[in-house]
């Protein structure tokens, strides 16, 4: 596809000899349910940093280093709730219900961690946020299929652009029962995460599951993504990431 090599330049060369930054919101894959989401203005907002020593020697990602703005924590879980280690006094987000932080729109919507209404695992915020003109949703470790009225409480503020959706099973919904809840929301991209690579040893289902059968599937072999509301796929995408710890 002609578009996928397009988005991991780390910079614009233009005719005048001059190099500028690209443009477009910058995505970043940690690993597990962490993402680094970096706004055009440099406004930085990370989603489920892990705790590094969590799981002891099953999981081996290294610590996040980085400095944010924002932290969001779907639930306190140990690959979910590491904080501590990101500097730069962030806002840390734990909470259900719409505010705007520097100029970033997030909503907050309960949901369950299993098919037992959460007394097995307990519960999972899910959160949509507006970056660049972009409509994102990270579904954190969503364990149930959300119903029709869930469906339009998640997409109140519009449909989205990019779902960040957890694909490992086991303790999230199987890879079939995701793909109905991707199929429902209906996004121009598909990133999954929450799944076995070679840094973990959780007994998650590797992407390759999740994958089989699917159509648009694009490999990116880098941890970092840049995108725009120009550059957008005209049809629905699978974009996988590399982690970068």
């Amino acid at each position: 596809m002609k578009w996928q090599y397009f988005y991991v330049l780390p910079i614009l060369i233009l005719g005048l000899g001059r190099v500028q930054p690209v443009q477009g919101l910058e995505i970043q894959w940690y690993g597990q349910a962490a993402f680094l989401f970096k706004s055009d203005n440099g406004i930085k907002l990370i989603t489920d940093p892990y705790q590094p020593d969590g799981f002891g020697e099953k999981f081996r990602y290294s610590a996040i280093k980085d400095s944010a703005d924002i932290i969001t924590v779907s639930h306190e879980h140990a690959d979910h709730n590491g904080v501590s280690s990101i500097s730069g006094n962030p806002l840390i987000l734990r909470s259900l219900g719409t505010q705007t932080v520097k100029n970033i729109l997030i909503t907050g919507i309960v949901s369950n961690h299993d098919k037992a209404g959460g007394t097995l695992r307990g519960k999972n915020t899910i959160y949509c946020f507006t970056i660049d003109k972009l409509r994102i949703c990270h579904l954190g470790d969503l364990g149930e299929i959300p119903n029709a009225k869930k469906i339009r409480e998640i997409q109140k503020e519009g449909p989205f652009d990019i779902l960040l959706a957890p694909v490992g099973a086991v303790y999230t919904l199987e890879p079939d029962e995701m793909k109905s809840v991707i199929q429902q929301l209906n996004p121009r991209v598909v990133i999954p995460m929450h799944y076995k690579t070679a840094k973990m040893d959780l007994p998650l289902l590797p992407v390759e599951k999740f994958l089989t059968g699917q159509k648009n599937v694009t490999r990116l072999k880098a941890s970092t993504w840049r995108i725009t509301r120009k550059t957008l796929p005209a049809e629905k995408v699978i974009l996988v990431l590399d982690p970068s710890n």
